[in-house]
């Protein structure tokens, strides 16, 4: 398995993230490392999974939030899924590029991950929030949040953010999650923003200094705490703010999907259904006539 993990890291389109990398080395590694993935069974896998659920299963609640148990195992069953979904992949890699160690995928092709349990989060910002919680921020996080709210970018596509990416009223974002490059135009605001931060600097230099997620997370939620936004935003609701103002300003889903990078508009309108079932309510409550009582 050690060496599916290497393979499967060498080719990837992208490299794991520190989060994917964490579930190798704490849920993965110790449990299955040393195991051939050949001789990997179902039930094996199975059992490994329902391990899952007691090691650190459940993300941790939001402070002061009362969380069901029915809640508190949907949680846990979304986090070990998702553990599951890179050893899936793992293993489908190390099928798919040598097929003569690896013969055959039917162990973990017919493990049921659980049902019905990945509830996209929804926390989004409202434009007041967005100015209180900047100006709580540190001024490199305060610049990275700014750039966020501008773009939609994920973390990881800021941070691979060159100076030469950021040019001539748009950002193009090579490194994204899904291997596909994309285009983002910018506000007047962003066009001004990014303008000023990639001035009298070098093409091939990094816009944003590097900093650690730990540290982010740190960052975002002290600074939450300073402005009183509760329940308190992580770092990637800023970029489901970005999508959730331009919906509710009225842009087409198939925008938000471009803008954001969802490989398929399914993805935007899950994330974004709560949104889109007013944004239908207003149309209907505007436009359809009345026909009496």
């Amino acid at each position: 398995m050690r060496e599916a993990w290497e393979d499967y890291s060498a080719t990837r389109a992208t490299l794991p993230d520190a989060r994917d990398q964490s579930i190798w080395r704490r849920f993965i590694a110790p449990a299955l490392a040393n195991r051939p993935v050949a001789h990997l069974t179902t039930g094996e896998l199975e059992r490994w999974l329902a391990v899952q659920l007691t090691t650190h299963g459940a993300r941790r609640p939001t402070a002061g939030a009362a969380v069901d148990e029915w809640e508190r195992r949907r949680r846990a069953q979304d986090t070990a899924n998702r553990r599951f979904n890179l050893l899936r992949a793992i293993l489908n890699s190390a099928y798919r590029k040598d097929p003569d160690r690896v013969p055959n995928a039917d162990a973990w092709r017919r493990v049921r991950a659980f049902q019905r349990v990945d509830r996209p989060r929804t926390r989004v910002l409202a434009a007041a929030e967005c100015h209180r919680l900047l100006a709580c921020l540190s001024a490199g996080l305060r610049t990275l949040a700014l750039a966020a709210l501008y773009t939609g970018c994920r973390l990881g596509e800021l941070q691979a953010l060159r100076v030469c990416d950021a040019c001539d009223g748009r950002v193009h974002v090579q490194r994204a999650k899904s291997g596909r490059a994309r285009y983002i135009p910018l506000s007047r605001d962003g066009v001004v923003f990014f303008a000023a931060l990639v001035a009298i600097r070098s093409a091939d230099e990094l816009v944003f200094e590097p900093a650690s997620r730990i540290g982010i997370s740190r960052g975002m939620r002290a600074a939450c705490v300073a402005a009183g936004i509760r329940p308190p935003a992580t770092f990637h609701d800023l970029r489901r703010t970005y999508g959730s103002l331009l919906l509710n300003a009225g842009a087409p889903v198939h925008v938000v999907q471009e803008l954001l990078g969802h490989a398929d508009v399914r993805t935007t309108r899950r994330a974004y259904a709560h949104l889109t079932a007013e944004t239908l309510k207003r149309e209907v409550d505007a436009h359809l006539p009345s026909f009496g009582r």
